[in-house]
């Protein structure tokens, strides 16, 4: 007699895809995410899921899906007792970026990041890409090493060429973004939102005394903007002042939601707005750079990113549905 009991399905719990992060491919007009280590394709104009493909293992840790020029790229965190720099799959060494497949969903050779990044001959196991965006010929990331997160970057075409930025101080930063010239990240460590150039010399800080941003994004026309741990947006209207404008998103959507503890923030250029997800409320908050009003879009499941279609925009989702789109 069996000692177990299997229950059946409903149709409410089949798709069970929750994503740590999501982006669009035009190459393929899908949307693909990441949950575990399995790279799952969804279909960009209804966000049900088609497939899912193991793309790495073992490892630990989130997988972090980007596009660099048209080709999405992945990042994620192996197990160091088993992937070291010299041993075990020398194509996907641990704690690297790789080209993936948009067709068969499998991570082609990486960048040769974690190879770069040594201290005194002893790999630093904590390393790990967690976000990272292109600039030119270049990938840049965050990536923590043990109690601080620094700044890298690593050529595309010349792994040779590469840096990271040890000015970084004690923070866990959510988002980096680029304007076209710089970088762009969040440290409410200090807490300040900082500028790099593209050679990662710290160009300006502008500090947010009293507010402790933990993502940044690039608005066009009016710059960046950085969500903090409670309730608030900062507009930097001057890095080299730290002239900043601090802009409550609770009064914006007239406290409909309070307690919100937004994390990230995504603008989309083609309605000039900022899509604000907000994991603990359950919702998604639209906010107008222009008016400086937002609207309210419940009825989602722990929201933590937005990707965006030509056409439509998703919450990227860590419960049971991965992606619902945004109407």
């Amino acid at each position: 007699m069996p000692c177990y009991t299997t229950l059946p399905l409903t149709s409410a719990v089949e798709e069970f895809t929750p994503l740590h992060s999501a982006v669009y491919v035009p190459s393929t007009g899908m949307i693909l995410g990441t949950m575990s280590n399995f790279i799952l394709e969804f279909n960009a104009t209804t966000g049900e899921n088609t497939r899912a493909v193991k793309a790495l293992s073992p490892m630990l840790g989130p997988m972090h899906l980007s596009m660099i020029g048209a080709v999405p790229y992945l990042s994620a965190h192996f197990d160091p007792s088993a992937q070291d720099a010299d041993q075990g799959d020398v194509t996907h060494s641990r704690n690297d970026i790789f080209p993936l497949s948009a067709t068969t969903l499998l991570p082609g050779t990486g960048l040769g990041t974690y190879a770069k990044y040594i201290s005194t001959g002893t790999p630093k196991d904590d390393y790990y890409a967690h976000q990272f965006i292109s600039l030119g010929t270049r990938a840049y990331f965050l990536y923590p090493d043990r109690d601080y997160v620094h700044v890298g970057y690593i050529g595309l075409a010349n792994p040779a060429d590469w840096r990271e930025n040890d000015a970084s101080g004690k923070f866990w930063s959510e988002q980096l973004c680029t304007d076209g010239t710089y970088i762009y990240t969040a440290d409410p460590y200090w807490p300040q939102i900082r500028q790099y150039d593209a050679d990662l010399f710290s160009v300006d800080d502008s500090d947010t005394t009293g507010y402790y941003p933990v993502g940044v994004e690039w608005a066009t026309g009016v710059g960046a903007h950085a969500v903090c741990g409670d309730k608030w947006l900062i507009r930097v209207d001057d890095f080299a002042t730290s002239a900043n404008t601090f802009i409550d998103l609770e009064a914006s959507i007239a406290s409909v939601v309070t307690g919100i503890r937004p994390i990230r923030l995504r603008y989309r250029s083609t309605d000039a707005k900022l899509y604000i997800p907000v994991q603990n409320k359950d919702g998604i908050l639209v906010y107008d750079p222009a008016s400086g009003i937002g609207a309210w879009k419940s009825g989602f499941d722990s929201p933590v990113d937005v990707v965006f279609t030509p056409s439509k925009a998703f919450a990227v989702q860590s419960g049971l549905v991965g992606l619902k789109e945004i109407v």
